[in-house]
């Protein structure tokens, strides 16, 4: 099928999303990036009754992310749980430690990623991809940019959210400084403009009163300061006014001590077009729900989602 100019592609308002976890899907199908990828394989994949296409994992990480992988003992036995025959070549490094919003060269590049995109539209599928606002990879491309929150000693920090402990492999972002604010705008802004969809990572982390929770007295040691407006509130609608019909899906964990009105309905009244509980998610999977599937090459997971939007 000819691909056509890009556009936003329409999407329905309860879409089906097809998650398409991109460098398993490319091994598993054994071409060498989006480009090579035949008309009967994309067929095969996305099938006659989606509406979205999520292509998870798309964008470029660094070596720190894959080093850390292969050297902390945790995961490597989780990789070994999860394949048997596990070697260091099969760990690809985490989609969620992003470097820079560039495509993975294990796709291809951002020709390849929009001409990707261009084929999808001509079959009447939306693209959508991930974006990532809590935090980046250790070694980003901005972390010497100011965006980041500093600890005590001085060393930025790991990203995490109010419970779940350290994610070492990553930097965790600063909301409450308008560097990082308006720089993260201007990400998401170009972001929509590759794509029709976008699915936020843990997208409750940049609500005020949970970056209160998590960093609050940290960040006023350091002289910062609770925005007056919620980010999310301040950003979506200048997105909206360039794409309004975009689509945005929220991730979220129900953190009901904090948010004790629901953190989905939270994030839908700040704008999301839709959202999903990841306890839910995650046990809608069943016994593989803890599965990173995207750190392995040998793991290809590609299922139905439906989406309840407002």
């Amino acid at each position: 099928m000819e691909p056509t100019e890009p556009s936003h592609c329409p999407i329905p308002p309860h879409p089906t999303i097809l998650l398409l976890n991109s460098r398993p899907w490319l091994y598993d199908i054994k071409v060498a990036g989006l480009k090579d990828v035949s008309d009967d394989q994309l067929l095969a994949a996305v099938g006659n009754h989606t509406d979205v296409v999520w292509l998870q994992g798309c964008w470029e990480l660094g070596p720190y992310g894959q080093r850390h992988d292969v050297q902390d003992p945790g995961r490597l036995q989780h990789f070994k749980d999860c394949l048997p025959d596990f070697t260091e070549d099969d760990c690809i490094g985490s989609p969620y430690a992003i470097r820079q919003y560039i495509c993975n060269p294990s796709l291809g590049t951002e020709e390849d990623l929009a001409h990707f995109r261009k084929r999808l539209a001509a079959r009447g599928i939306a693209l959508m991809l991930d974006f990532v606002p809590n935090h980046m990879a250790r070694d980003s491309a901005w972390i010497e940019e100011g965006l980041f929150i500093k600890g005590r000693t001085g060393d930025t920090v790991f990203g995490r959210d109010p419970y779940s402990g350290d994610w070492t492999d990553t930097a965790q972002l600063n909301y409450w400084s308008e560097a990082c604010r308006q720089h993260m705008l201007q990400q998401l802004l170009d972001l929509a403009d590759r794509c029709d969809g976008l699915r936020v990572d843990m997208a409750m982390l940049c609500v005020n009163e949970v970056v209160e929770r998590t960093w609050g007295p940290l960040l006023r040691e350091q002289g910062f300061q609770r925005p007056a407006e919620e980010f999310w509130v301040w950003a979506l609608p200048q997105l909206r006014r360039r794409h309004p019909d975009f689509l945005l899906l929220a991730e979220c964990y129900e953190y009901d001590e904090i948010l004790p009105h629901g953190t989905m309905l939270e994030l839908l009244k700040q704008g999301f077009s839709a959202a999903y509980d990841k306890v839910i998610y995650d046990r809608s999977r069943g016994a593989r729900s803890n599965v990173d599937v995207g750190l392995l090459k040998g793991i290809n997971v590609t299922f139905g989602l439906i989406t309840t939007g407002t």
